[in-house]
C-alpha cells in the first residue's frame, strides 16, 4: 500500500472516530437537557401502534438476528399526549439497554406493549412497557438505574444518564416510570403516559 493510501485511510479512520465522538456528545447533551427538565417538548396526539411497529422495524438491525422483537397494543389503548420524537428517543434508549442486557445470553426477546390503565384520578393513561429476557438487575440495585450517572457499564464513561433521562422525560410529560428487574430473568420498564382522545 502506498504512503498516500495509508494517509487517506488514517484520515478516514480519524474522521469516523471524530463523528462517533460527536454523536455520543450530542446524545449526552440531550440526556442532560432531559434530566434537567429543560428539554423543549411539543406534545401532540401520538398513535402507538404505528409508532411501535416502525420502531421495531428500525431496531431489528441494531438488536441483531438473535433478538426477537414483538409489538402488542391493546385494542382499547388510547393514543398518548406526548412529544413523539422525545418518546421515540426514550424507547430507543430503553431498547439499547435491553440489547446490552441480552448480549451475554447471545439471544433474547424484546416486547413492546401498550395498554389502557385507569388510575385513581380517572384520567385516561397509557402503560407503555418494554420487557426483555436479559440478565436482569440484582434486587438491591433495582432502584439505582434511575439515579443520574449510575451505570453497570464500567467500560463506557458516557453511560449513566439513560434511564434517568427517560424518567425525566416521562415526568416532564406528566407521567411516571416503573422499573422491575429479576436477577437472571429480565427487566421490565413501564412508562405511564397521559392518554388522549383520538383526532377526527
Amino acid at each position: 500500500m502506498h504512503a498516500e493510501d495509508l494517509i487517506a485511510r488514517e484520515r478516514r479512520d480519524l474522521m469516523a472516530l471524530v463523528l462517533a465522538k460527536v454523536k455520543r456528545g450530542d446524545r449526552l447533551a440531550g440526556e442532560l437537557l432531559a434530566y434537567s427538565g429543560r428539554q423543549g417538548l411539543v406534545p401532540r396526539v401520538v398513535e402507538l401502534l404505528p409508532l411501535l411497529c416502525s420502531l421495531a422495524h428500525m431496531l431489528r438491525p441494531t438488536l441483531g438476528e438473535r433478538i426477537d422483537v414483538t409489538v402488542h397494543v391493546a385494542d382499547d389503548c388510547p393514543p398518548c399526549q406526548v412529544d413523539e420524537q422525545a418518546l421515540e428517543e426514550a424507547l430507543i434508549n430503553l431498547a439499547i439497554n435491553a440489547r446490552d442486557a441480552m448480549l451475554p445470553l447471545r439471544r433474547g426477546h424484546l416486547q413492546l406493549a401498550a395498554r389502557r390503565v385507569t388510575p385513581a384520578t380517572g384520567a385516561p393513561t397509557v402503560a407503555l412497557t418494554l420487557v426483555d429476557s436479559g440478565i436482569g438487575i440484582a434486587r438491591d440495585l433495582a432502584q439505582c438505574p434511575e439515579l443520574p450517572f449510575y451505570t453497570t457499564k464500567a467500560n463506557d464513561p458516557l453511560y449513566g444518564l439513560g434511564l434517568a433521562a427517560v424518567e425525566a422525560f416521562v415526568r416532564q410529560s406528566g407521567g411516571s416510570m416503573q422499573l422491575q428487574a429479576w436477577t437472571g430473568a429480565g427487566t421490565s420498564v413501564t412508562l405511564y403516559l397521559p392518554g388522549a382522545e383520538r383526532e377526527r
